[in-house]
């Protein structure tokens, strides 16, 4: 895939409202996912799969530690 497809690709990835919430908990700052699960309401059980379908979708990464942050969107 060519870089610029690549970059709008990034942009259009569509979030369910679930990941959406989890998503904007999380800053270009290491968040724990125990933080997260109680920020959001939802259980750890539910947090995990969303966290993974946001690093599939390029929106986060994860660090050591169960430490979640944003991927920076392209400019």
């Amino acid at each position: 895939m060519p870089v610029s497809t690549a970059i709008e690709h990034h942009r259009e990835v569509k979030l369910t409202q679930e990941e959406e919430k989890v998503y904007n908990l999380l800053s270009f700052e290491p968040v724990h996912i125990d933080l997260i699960s109680k920020q959001s309401g939802l259980s750890i059980n539910r947090v995990s799969p969303l966290l993974m379908n946001l690093e599939i979708k390029g929106k986060i990464r994860q660090v050591a530690g169960k430490m979640f942050l944003r991927v920076p969107e392209a400019q």
